[in-house]
């Protein structure tokens, strides 16, 4: 669907290690173009990330909308803060005047039930299948679009996503090959118009 958005180059973090040349160009040509996609398609409005990192993702958000409310969970903010991915993000935020950006430094297993509904939830927090298959349980009352990241990378996230799927059989998905692989989760609401 993007044929226009491409992750900038010179808003990955100073420090960055893990996003070298050869990694930055496949995130670029086929990772973050999605975010930027969905966001589009779905006139999504409000957004929860679960484990932001150094916001990349969320960069690609708002330049999809510029008027996004957006909250990112990180349980991580120490390392974040540390390897100053935090005031990097502060810095990318700043851009987008029309948004309502709120970080949040909370792991989402202590969550039970989150505060409100969002458009869309982008789970990338914790990798492991049982925090993985938590989150996917709390998030998918209180949205109609999950976006689950690193499918293809983490088998503990297939095999949650995979779980969630057979215990909930009105879930409908939507797999987007990418460089680590996305699955959009269609919740009830949303399935009919989906499949």
């Amino acid at each position: 669907m993007s044929d226009k958005f491409e992750l900038p180059k010179e808003i990955i973090a100073p420090g960055d290690n893990w996003v070298k040349d050869e990694v930055y160009e496949a995130l670029r040509d086929n990772q973050y173009h999605h975010y930027y996609d969905i966001i589009r398609e779905f006139d999504i409005k409000s957004v929860l990330e679960i484990g932001v990192r150094a916001r990349y993702s969320m960069f690609s958000m708002l330049s999809a909308n510029p008027s996004l409310l957006y909250r990112g969970l990180e349980i991580n903010m120490g390392e974040t803060k540390r390897l100053g991915f935090f005031d990097h993000a502060k810095k990318l935020a700043s851009g987008f005047v029309e948004a309502d950006i709120k970080f949040i430094e909370e792991s989402s297993r202590t969550v039970d039930r989150l505060p409100r509904r969002f458009d869309m939830i982008h789970i990338d927090g914790n990798h492991s299948f049982d925090f993985c298959f938590h989150d996917l349980k709390i998030c998918a009352p209180m949205s109609d679009l999950l976006f689950v990241d690193d499918y293809d990378y983490v088998e503990d996230v297939k095999r949650a996503v995979e779980h969630f799927k057979q215990v909930t059989p009105e879930i409908y998905s939507r797999y987007i090959p990418s460089y680590r692989g996305n699955v959009i989760l269609f919740c009830e609401k949303m399935m009919s118009d989906f499949k």
